[in-house]
């Protein structure tokens, strides 16, 4: 069985409190990006991703 990603953490009790979301990783990816990046690093890094916006025109979101 391929390893839940998205949901891994569903099953956990309270996992709506801070203390057990920051116990469960929670954050992880925001403290990393903030503490390891530069910002123009970060700007640089959703750019290659080629993620884009949710509007109608799918704008690219490192652009803006």
């Amino acid at each position: 069985m391929p390893e839940r990603l998205l949901l891994r953490c569903r099953d956990v009790p309270d996992l709506r409190r801070l203390d057990v979301y920051l116990a469960n990783g929670g954050y992880e990816a925001t403290r990393k990006a903030l503490t390891s990046h530069k910002p123009e690093e970060l700007i640089e890094m959703v750019k290659v991703s080629n993620l884009r916006g949710r509007g109608g025109a799918g704008f690219p979101t490192g652009m803006k």
